[in-house]
């Protein structure tokens, strides 16, 4: 104990030297970030943090409170409850910068219990909470980038406890004009968003959004945009596209190529708003015309069996995705949900591991269920 006090004293004279030539409110940040790091070192670095977060200057406290992101939830927590009602609103804007993007989902809910408890605080808090929600949600999609673009369910369980905090930041990412490379996979992760996380709040949103992509040919951000739409209980614009893309496949004046692009929009389309059977029809009829494709139709297919219930189908299915050339599989397959209804059984490991291992599958017995 004596020992630990002594470091921290050590320290303490160390971080004084070094600002000894700087005006005392520099002097006293500088403390105030390195103490910060102390915390764990035992009582004397509390002690200090407990004396800083008193402080007269505003930037000492949000300092510490800044300070307290990494630090042990039980530590912290006290002390960032007591920030979140600081009178200054850089001191709040840290604290709740501390919970959000340091405690991340705990911080969130204990965020919203205090503004439950507390309403009249929320006017004092909301800017902060507002766009520290946005950074939280950025970094979430971000992380969630691969090389496969995609959704299952239960993608954004890390966004959806901000409900609808995560709302405008989502919005304002989905509703850029279109780009390519990194940020268009984060704007079709933001369209995905807006309809699983189910805030009706986002509908004014999402209208306006597929208004402008129909103005601007902007054919993934009306698709997305009608996909969440359905999900939120707006359903004309979905089946309004599915409509229109059925009667494309029929065309006779598309080449192989148009007809192929045309059928897994469909059928993904289908497969988005739960339509398995249908959205199975329309990968069937796009693996038969021998494109590129296949790999991705067989996988789609195995998550709509898997969805339906159908293991025999779903585990033919996503072999044949393996066989065929479908990339990535760990990454993704290891976190897709639609397939955990086949994810227990012995042949999807063995599969995993050797996608050319001799496996039985009762196809027929199934089918006549």
């Amino acid at each position: 104990m004596k020992l630990v006090s002594a470091v921290v004293i050590v320290l303490l004279a160390f971080v004084g030297l070094l600002c000894a030539d700087e005006p005392p409110e520099i002097c006293t940040l500088a403390q105030a970030d390195r103490i910060g790091r102390l915390v764990e070192m035992g009582p004397g670095g509390w002690v200090h943090l407990q004396v800083l977060s008193q402080h007269q200057d505003p930037r000492v406290r949000a300092s510490v409170a800044r300070g307290l992101r990494g630090v042990e939830r039980h530590v912290g927590r006290p002390m960032l409850e007591k920030f979140l009602g600081d009178k200054d609103p850089i001191v709040c804007s840290a604290a709740v910068s501390s919970l959000l993007i340091g405690y991340r989902i705990s911080g969130i809910t204990l965020l919203k219990s205090i503004l439950a408890r507390d309403p009249a605080s929320w006017r004092r808090l909301e800017a902060s909470a507002r766009y520290w929600s946005g950074i939280y949600t950025v970094q979430e999609l971000n992380a969630l980038l691969g090389p496969d673009v995609g959704s299952y369910p239960g993608m954004f369980t890390k966004i959806q406890p901000l409900g609808s905090w995560s709302t405008e930041p989502l919005l304002r990412i989905f509703s850029r004009p279109t780009t390519l490379g990194r940020m268009s996979q984060v704007q079709r992760l933001a369209g995905s968003a807006l309809g699983d996380l189910g805030d009706p709040g986002a509908i004014p949103g999402l209208q306006k959004v597929l208004s402008q992509a129909r103005r601007t040919g902007a054919k993934y951000q009306e698709r997305a945009a009608a996909v969440s739409l359905y999900k939120l209980g707006q359903r004309s614009a979905a089946l309004s596209l599915i409509r229109s893309l059925r009667a494309h496949t029929r065309s006779r004046w598309f080449d192989k190529e148009q007809k192929a692009m045309t059928l897994f929009q469909l059928a993904y389309l289908l497969h988005q708003v739960n339509e398995f059977e249908d959205a199975i029809q329309q990968y069937r009829l796009l693996i038969a015309l021998g494109t590129g494709q296949n790999p991705t139709a067989y996988y789609n297919m195995a998550c709509a069996y898997a969805m339906l219930k159908k293991k025999e189908h779903a585990l033919h299915s996503l072999q044949q995705a393996l066989r065929s050339g479908y990339v990535n599989k760990k990454r993704w397959i290891a976190r897709d949900r639609e397939l955990d209804f086949i994810r227990k059984d012995p042949r999807f490991i063995r599969m995993l591991e050797n996608p050319k291992a001799e496996l039985q599958f009762d196809l027929a017995q199934e089918k006549r269920r």
